[in-house]
């Protein structure tokens, strides 16, 4: 079985009854999460097929050619916006949703805007999330979840918006390319830098990038590949089942997993441990991973952000992190790096620290300065610079990530690993 533990064979699902088997499709551009779903909506026996697509684009294509009852949309697709997908799916298929993640907020009106007939999160449990899909199926509405008290959510418009900070766009080229006046982007840039705790844009997107609001979605790397002549057994510790499942599937199959089993919590994690042995464990919560790496498993966080610093890692017992939005094969990748006893630091370097872009030390500083919302002068105070060499580090800065500004410079140097995102 690929679930041993922890997500039932078959969940049975109560709703409104469906006059024949549903075919759904699932539009997210996270490969974990994305098979995920699929697999569990593919085990009811509701659900004729499941297909799957990681764009608009391929999700077009899909419904031009099949004819789904359902689709589960999600509302950030990396580089795209899944409002305007979902708007486009809607004229195909006659029962849309929006998924969300937990930074997500979206409400009921802004889903009927663009055709969807409900909003689901991803992190549902498995039964809830198959019975919201039924409901929807059958012609009822899925209500979005209420944020918890002091949570911090982020409106797709924020999310467009940030992206497009990022590539370094400023107020008036997003203002031309949404649409909106340059004044409306100024009041959601100060929103934002409300929520996220920021001085200035460069700020903003450290700290977003930080949280996993803007996910790293740069073209993988080239893989190590599994430990030679070694198997190992995995165990993965997570009570999100659509992320569990998923990457219970991105590690089943592999000739060097001899086991591979899924927990929801401690206990069951515990259980598993005296069933299966783990070498490595994928966990979610950090009082799991100090619980199993003092059974001697070695841990590896998943996580939805990118906040750990070797400081918590060391706190949860863990190895390394790894992230949802990773494919299946970075994801093998970095447990097969965390099987190495010779390297077992591997997991906490910087990604991508061996590119062949170079800043000096004194250029690494300024730009963990932007990251901070520094400005020129306060920079060249802490640094005993003057603000003409701090701008003359800028523009050589700019020149070797190939960016425009601050904020374009500060997510160039978060993909190629140059800066910490602590």
């Amino acid at each position: 079985m690929l679930v041993a533990e922890g997500a039932d064979a078959r969940p049975s699902v109560r709703g409104a009854a469906t006059t024949r088997p549903l075919r759904v499709l699932v539009v997210d551009d996270h490969e974990v999460l994305r098979s995920g779903l699929r697999w569990l909506l593919s085990r009811v026996p509701w659900v004729e097929r499941c297909a799957c697509a990681r764009s608009a684009d391929e999700a077009l294509l899909l419904a031009r050619s099949i004819a789904f009852d359902v689709a589960l949309v999600d509302v950030d697709l990396g580089a795209e916006c899944g409002l305007q997908t979902c708007e486009r799916l809607s004229a195909f298929v006659p029962n849309t949703a929006l998924l969300t993640s937990r930074w997500d907020l979206v409400p009921m009106r802004t889903a009927r805007q663009v055709g969807a007939r409900g909003v689901i999160a991803k992190d549902r449990p498995a039964r809830a999330l198959l019975e919201a899909v039924r409901e929807l199926a059958a012609g009822g509405a899925c209500e979005p979840d209420p944020s918890p008290a002091g949570a911090v959510r982020f409106i797709p418009r924020e999310r467009e918006i940030l992206r497009l900070v990022s590539a370094g766009l400023t107020n008036a080229e997003i203002g031309a390319s949404l649409y909106l006046a340059p004044g409306t982007i100024k009041h959601h840039m100060l929103e934002l830098y409300d929520k996220l705790g920021a001085p200035n844009r460069a700020a903003a997107v450290h700290a977003a990038r930080r949280l996993g609001v803007l996910a790293d979605h740069r073209a993988e790397q080239e893989t190590s590949g599994a430990p030679a002549g070694v198997r190992v057994s995995v165990l993965v510790a997570d009570p999100d089942d659509v992320r569990r499942t998923g990457l219970l599937l991105a590690l089943h199959g592999r000739a060097w997993v001899s086991a591979c089993s899924g927990a929801r919590d401690a206990e069951s994690a515990l259980d598993a441990v005296e069933r299966i042995a783990p070498d490595i464990a994928l966990v979610a919560g950090k009082d799991v991973s100090r619980t199993l790496s003092a059974r001697g498993v070695r841990t590896l966080l998943v996580r939805d952000d990118e906040a750990d610093s070797p400081a918590e890692l060391r706190d949860a017992g863990a190895t390394g992190a790894i992230r949802q939005w990773w494919t299946s094969e970075r994801v093998a990748d970095a447990v097969a790096r965390g099987c190495r006893p010779a390297q077992p630091r591997e997991a906490v370097a910087p990604e991508g620290a061996g590119l062949p872009v170079v800043v000096s030390p004194r250029e690494h500083e300024v730009l963990a300065a932007f990251a901070t919302g520094a400005t020129n002068p306060a920079i060249a105070a802490d640094l005993g610079l003057s603000p003409n060499t701090v701008k003359q580090h800028a523009s050589s800065i700019f020149r070797k990530l190939g960016v425009r500004n601050r904020a374009e410079a500060v997510r160039r140097a978060n993909d190629l690993g140059l800066l910490l995102l602590t």
